[in-house]
């Protein structure tokens, strides 16, 4: 089994923003977003649409991801590989665990006729991975926002990708560029972004380090009887928050 991505951030979360968009990606609102077969039917030069689909929200249940696109010198595939390329499968994939927390935005190529699009979209935090395959856009629809319009599945069998689309992450894993070749009722897919940690949570690790510090001073000044080859380690939970602790080893001499 693929090994679970750590997506749990310490302290309370911002959403990650959309930096920039190149190319064919377009950002719309998300009161636009309609997940169902072929609704936008978009003219020449389509855009590869881009909306927010749920912000800092906490897995109810575990997320398999078709790809964490780890490689940045390769575009991942879903057909035949070819040179600088690498193929991934529905049938296997890293997860995201049930209390993880990200940030989903969805992106939505439907054209009117066939039309090829390349685009890019740079976040201000790391991309975890992307949901791409029909059958593992079924599965995460739990994530779907109440009210919105969404397939009835698994009526929707061309809704991922086939054999014509691969994406890219660069070296920082914050731009992610995608080209897809589509049809009605268009290809969707799914990015997972690392939430951003708000500033009171950099406040409260600086003072803890701090008080850590401290102690650690008083410490050496104080007599041991401990052996001077000898070492110990203990754990110092620093904060317990609602996304987990921060957990340091404070080493003594």
């Amino acid at each position: 089994m693929a090994p679970l991505l750590a997506a749990v951030i310490a302290g309370p979360a911002a959403y990650a923003a959309i930096v920039s968009t190149s190319g064919s990606m377009a950002v719309f609102p998300a009161s636009t977003a309609n997940y169902t077969s072929g609704p936008y039917d978009d003219p020449a030069q389509a855009p590869i649409r881009l909306w927010t689909e749920r912000v800092g929200i906490s897995l109810a249940e575990d997320v398999v991801l078709d790809t964490a696109l780890a490689d940045s010198t390769l575009r991942y595939v879903t057909g035949g590989a070819g040179v600088g390329e690498t193929a991934f499968s529905s049938a296997s994939g890293p997860t995201l665990a049930a209390g993880a927390v990200a940030d989903i935005y969805y992106a939505y190529l439907d054209p009117a006729g066939v039309q090829s699009q390349m685009g890019s979209v740079t976040f201000d935090t790391s991309v975890l991975g992307i949901v791409a395959y029909t059958e593992r856009l079924q599965f995460s629809d739990f994530l779907r926002v109440s009210g919105a319009p969404y397939p009835s599945n698994p009526a929707f069998e061309a809704r991922g990708w086939e054999n014509t689309e691969w994406a890219q992450l660069s070296a920082d894993r914050r731009t992610l560029t995608f080209f897809g070749t589509a049809s009605t009722p268009g290809d969707q897919f799914r990015i997972f972004v690392m939430p951003v940690p708000e500033p009171s949570t950099y406040t409260t690790f600086a003072t803890a380090m701090l008080a850590l510090l401290a102690t650690a001073i008083r410490r050496r000044g104080r007599p041991t009887t401990q052996s001077s080859g000898s070492n110990c380690s203990r754990p110092a939970v620093l904060e317990e928050g609602n996304r987990g602790p921060w957990l340091i080893t404070q080493r003594f001499p």
